[in-house]
């Protein structure tokens, strides 16, 4: 299994819209991935962290290359990776 982790900025001044665009495009995009196994995003008014979890070091890496907001959204990728998952609880 591989984890794609993600950290974003959120324009504070639009961090609601930033939560809409969330439920409404990035999660079902997510979900719709080859390979989704399971995500979990978390965040607050000003960053937004997530790890998304893929069958395959391909569909976590396909991810990774898609996961690019246009310009203008509320929220901006700081940094994302895909590591291959080695435990969990």
């Amino acid at each position: 299994m591989y984890a794609v982790v993600v950290t974003a900025r959120i324009d504070s001044s639009r961090a609601q819209e930033a939560r809409d665009e969330l439920a409404a495009v990035v999660v079902p995009g997510a979900k719709a991935a080859p390979g989704f196994i399971r995500g979990t995003w978390a965040g607050g008014e000003e960053s937004g962290h997530a790890m998304i979890l893929f069958d395959t070091r391909e569909h976590a890496e396909q991810m990774a290359a898609r996961h690019v907001p246009p310009p203008e959204s509320a929220a901006q990728i700081e940094s994302i990776g895909t590591y291959e998952v080695r435990a969990e609880a």
